[in-house]
């Protein structure tokens, strides 16, 4: 275990000063949502909110948010996983006030910060300076996962919490005992009450596959006692997870029934969404994704982008491959069980998993993996940054030629993009081509050309060993490559006021006052007949 005890070597001292920083570039960084400006869209709009408001107004008025008679003709609200129902934040906000779309745009807000929180002290855990964990930090916070997920809120909910079980799990392993046996069932319980049960199924087994290589380890040295005492702690850890969250458990177990994937889905369904091996190109290019894009039939576009920031990419192959220890091999392992499940289709591991892991069967999206991928990948960049500043002069030598590798490849795929696709191709030239008609190959030329500018200067902070520099730059250069992707899957066109004026023609306090006659005659209800969706009141109760 003297590996594993290295390589998560925990230095804590004053974070205060990267935390304001992540939540000042969370907000700076996601300004379209956090000025009030534009209105989140998709399944924020036509889901979450109504959802939200309904389980608000519910707790507002002091009861439970168990049942409520304004979705579809009365609905069990407290056993819809997503519904954020048993969500502590959603009850903490319900506290503020009436839940209205800047109440929304505050918690999708809040999940934002996290993430980068979360992976920060990830990072620090496992012994990054400052520095470089706050660089993967806010990686990961405009990370194409979430610039993609934006308007599904559970997807980024669950996300941002993923990193703190990697933490608390660690810190079990380390130091056997309540208070992180606490923690670690915690972790966990806000991951599975977040609103999206499969990255709670997928980071389940992933945590198993973890525990299962330490075992063998612990078993073939013998060391007997150490891993009886973990597994106790372990298992104490998942009895209070159990506990705590029972009532939610119960709730969503007496609705599993009445739900169409209540008893799994078909293998189609689980499929649905693979990541494409071509999608990789978003690792280099994410702006080019963000426009029209050549896909097959079925591909969604807000499961496309694994881009973590170009200029940590040499550095996560370098940590891939030099110093191999049993906590990055471990890494590696999940990064790339990760990468296979995510391809669904093109390889046979989803349908493995589909037909023979439990609950594996349970939900779709297998492109949804690529977040394992990213959090992998971001932690290897860490490594090899801290594995630069240790000052081996041979680490400084091989990250600059990864790097330079980096610049002329891409300078090469720009080339034989101009000469197979020349400019002349153009309908007018390349700039008006890319905003009238949002042309693919001219993102991808103009994304290649931004992308060489933040290369080279990288180059020449590396030089001179500038490595606050270099962090800086990738930090800007991930924000600055987050805001296509904000408007094109976060926000709309419309502004948060409208659908605010919308829940301002509402009743106060639940359920509404007049009661004693079916929702669609009601007189009250027929005021705030444009309230509609919103209110889960649907036009066909009217």
């Amino acid at each position: 275990m003297s590996a594993i005890s290295a390589f998560f070597d925990r230095r804590k001292d004053g974070d205060l000063q990267p935390v304001i920083g992540l939540l000042i570039l969370a907000v700076l960084g996601y300004m379209p949502i956090s000025s009030g400006l534009l209105a989140l869209k998709n399944d924020d709009i036509i889901y979450f909110l109504p959802y939200r408001y309904n389980i608000s107004e519910i707790i507002r008025s002091g009861h439970m948010p168990l049942w409520s008679p304004y979705i579809y003709l009365g609905f069990p609200i407290a056993g819809d996983m997503q519904s954020g129902a048993w969500n502590p934040l959603v009850w903490l906000l319900s506290l503020t006030g009436k839940y209205d779309h800047n109440t929304l745009a505050f918690e999708i807000l809040c999940y934002l910060f996290i993430s980068g929180l979360s992976l920060y002290k990830l990072g620090r855990e496992l012994g990054f300076t400052k520095l470089f964990a706050f660089t993967i930090g806010v990686s990961f916070m405009f990370c194409g996962f979430m610039t993609d997920s934006g308007q599904i809120m559970s997807w980024v909910a669950c996300a941002s919490l993923l990193p703190f079980t990697y933490l608390y799990f660690i810190r079990l392993l380390q130091a056997p005992g309540a208070k992180n046996a606490v923690k670690f069932a915690l972790a966990n319980l806000a991951l599975a009450l977040a609103g999206y049960p499969a990255f709670f199924i997928i980071n389940l087994y992933m945590l198993l596959v973890i525990c299962l290589v330490l075992a063998g380890i612990m078993i073939a040295r013998k060391n007997l006692l150490i891993l009886k005492t973990t597994i106790l702690w372990l298992l104490l850890s998942a009895g209070l997870f159990l506990l705590t969250g029972m009532v939610a458990w119960l709730s969503f177990a007496e609705m599993l029934p009445y739900y169409n994937r209540g008893h799994g889905v078909s293998l189609a369904d689980a499929l649905e969404h693979s990541y494409q091996t071509w999608f990789g190109l978003t690792a280099f290019t994410p702006f080019a994704h963000t426009w029209e894009i050549p896909s097959p039939a079925g591909d969604s576009g807000i499961i496309r982008n694994i881009y973590f920031g170009i200029l940590l990419t040499p550095f996560a192959v370098y940590g891939a491959v030099i110093k191999k220890n049993l906590a990055s091999n471990l890494v590696l392992t999940i990064t790339a069980l990760a990468i296979a499940s995510s391809l669904g289709n093109e390889i046979p591991v989803r349908s493995f998993e589909f037909r023979y892991l439990p609950l594996m069967n349970s939900f779709r999206h297998p492109a949804n993996f690529r977040l394992f991928v990213i959090i992998g990948l971001l932690l290897l960049s860490g490594k090899g940054l801290q594995q630069l500043y240790a000052g081996a002069r041979d680490s400084w030598q091989t990250l600059r030629r990864l790097l330079l590798a980096l610049i002329i490849g891409l300078a090469v795929f720009g080339i034989a993009r101009l000469v197979f696709y020349p400019l002349k191709s153009y309908p007018e030239p390349i700039f008006k081509a890319l905003i009238n008609h949002g042309l693919f190959n001219a993102a991808v030329i103009i994304n290649i050309l931004f992308q060489l500018v933040f290369l080279i200067a990288g180059l020449f902070a590396l030089d001179r060993e500038r490595y606050r520099m270099y962090c800086l730059l990738s930090i800007l250069n991930v924000i600055l490559l987050a805001q296509p992707q904000v408007f094109y899957g976060m926000v709309s066109s419309s502004t948060p006021g409208s659908i605010n004026s919308y829940i301002k023609h509402t009743t106060n306090g639940f359920p509404i006052d007049v009661n004693d006659q079916p929702i669609g005659t009601s007189q009250e209800s027929k005021k705030i007949d444009n309230y509609g969706s919103f209110k889960g009141l649907a036009t066909f109760y009217m």
